[in-house]
């Protein structure tokens, strides 16, 4: 049997020996594998940036309605049925879909924000609670809460850790430059203007990590606070937000005799792409750093 001969035979008995490579019955596919939903766009945002392609995220709030008043009916509560994973910040306005999550038996529950320490959270100096864990508005806070969606999709599916890591640590470092980008911007504006009034109690983290006073324009008695407030400072603008429509901070608008500015990002980026230039930047406002660049450039153009 000459050479060529013999590396022929043991060509075929190596190809033949090793076999098909099997593969276990409970591996959890790559491309959108992991059915997820999640309460609002900020955290839909976060699931998405550390989990890549591995999940599939549906937002459960729909567009155009308050999520502090807004109640699951039959058809949204369809969303819940596929899911494998439920991810929510924690906010009152969730408590809905929160309840709704716990009568179903497959669907595994997270909290996004449970890596914030109890001295990092905000509470309301008049009544001593703690106000709505909105960490999406401070860029450093919401690194934190990457830690929670990767250890929450590690547990879901342990053999993409090494994605989901690399995922979270690109993330990390978008959030430190975009972070560092809003505080800046934000020092363009007077310290004694920087009075954010808004519709909603989202801004609270936002204000504290970029020097704002927040005034949550939600109901009538809060909106006549605030126009009170506006008049004394002189304070050129309120803002409403892009998710849905006030009266109250319309109201205060309207009291004031002063301009309702363009709207802002108050729950998350928006829900599809909208790419904006502005300064030369171009920009998506449907991701996370395109909303604070957003939110950044209207308050610093509404509030010279």
């Amino acid at each position: 049997m000459n050479f060529f001969t013999c590396l022929l035979v043991l060509t075929v008995i190596f190809i033949t020996g090793c076999g098909p490579v099997s593969t276990p019955t409970n591996e959890v596919p790559v491309y959108g594998s992991i059915p997820v939903v999640a309460t609002l766009p900020a955290v839909t945002e976060l699931v998405k940036q550390v989990g890549g392609v591995r999940v599939k995220v549906t937002t459960l709030t729909p567009a155009g309605v308050d999520p502090a008043v807004f109640q699951p009916g039959e058809q949204d509560l369809a969303l819940l049925k596929d899911a494998r994973l439920f991810f929510h910040a924690g906010g009152s306005y969730e408590k809905a879909w929160v309840e709704a999550a716990k009568n179903q038996a497959r669907l595994t529950i997270e909290i996004v924000g449970g890596s914030v320490k109890p001295e990092q959270r905000l509470q309301n100096p008049e009544t001593g609670a703690e106000v709505e864990p909105a960490f999406w508005g401070d860029a450093s806070l919401w690194t934190l809460c990457i830690e929670d969606v990767l250890e929450a999709l590690t547990r879901a599916d342990p053999a993409s850790r090494t994605s989901f890591e690399q995922n979270a640590a690109f993330f990390r470092e978008k959030l430190r430059v975009i972070h560092d980008w809003s505080i800046r911007r934000a020092q363009e504006i007077t310290p004694e203007k920087r009075v954010l009034v808004v519709p909603t109690q989202t801004f609270a983290y936002f204000g504290k990590a970029y020097g704002f006073e927040v005034i949550a324009a939600t109901d009538d008695t809060s909106a006549s606070k605030a126009a009170s407030v506006v008049l004394e400072k002189g304070i050129p603008a309120v803002f409403p937000v892009a998710e849905f429509s006030s009266e109250a901070i319309a109201g205060v608008a309207t009291q004031s005799g002063i301009r309702l500015a363009s709207p802002l990002y108050g729950y998350g980026p928006a829900r599809k792409q909208n790419l904006k230039n502005n300064r030369g930047e171009t920009y998506d406002e449907a991701n996370y750093m395109g909303m604070l660049k957003h939110n950044l450039y209207e308050i610093v153009d509404g509030l010279p």
